[in-house]
């Protein structure tokens, strides 16, 4: 078929399927100013950091949204960004509110374990990132042994409350 014009007539364009491109590097700078203050990635070096802020993924969550559910397999361990999440591990205990800076997940993928806790967003518009299971142990493994003190911390604190936990820990 001919053109307008008398020339061969244009080509439909196919529609390519879009990849997910990752956000530009500029971007995610400020993430890894952000790793570098959360206390459990202290002994991590410079290249480890930008490689945590690299393949971490940001997730939002409204206010009252579980982020887990107990009893579910375990495959990304979370590190609250903004805003506070709620763990809560059953009837009878208070909850623990983290916040920014603040982790949780890791116990399932530590263990190979399902979820001990439901996690909720507390407030509007709460973000995490997320480690996937991969990420987790190739770049968290040699903080197995801090992680592991962590949850110990956590466990307690749920069970005692704040003071009791960090006194126990303290022994």
């Amino acid at each position: 078929p001919r053109g307008p014009r008398g020339g061969a007539a244009p080509r439909p364009r196919t529609l390519r399927a879009e990849r997910p491109r990752p956000p530009p590097l500029w971007s995610r700078l400020g993430d890894v100013g952000r790793f570098r203050r959360v206390k459990l990635f202290e002994g991590l070096n410079d290249g480890d950091i930008q490689e945590l802020a690299r393949v971490a993924r940001l997730h939002r969550y409204d206010q009252g949204q579980n982020i887990l559910h107990r009893d579910d397999v375990g495959e990304d361990f979370f590190v609250v960004h903004s805003g506070r999440v709620a763990c809560r591990v059953g009837a009878g205990t208070d909850d623990v509110v983290l916040g920014p800076g603040d982790h949780f997940g890791e116990r399932a993928l530590l263990y190979h374990d399902t979820r001990a806790a439901d996690v909720i967003a507390l407030d509007d518009k709460t973000r995490c990132w997320a480690l996937d299971r991969f990420h987790f142990e190739a770049q968290l493994g040699p903080l197995a042994e801090a992680l592991e003190r962590n949850l110990r911390a956590h466990v307690l604190e749920a069970a005692l409350g704040a003071h009791a936990a960090a006194y126990a820990l303290a022994e």
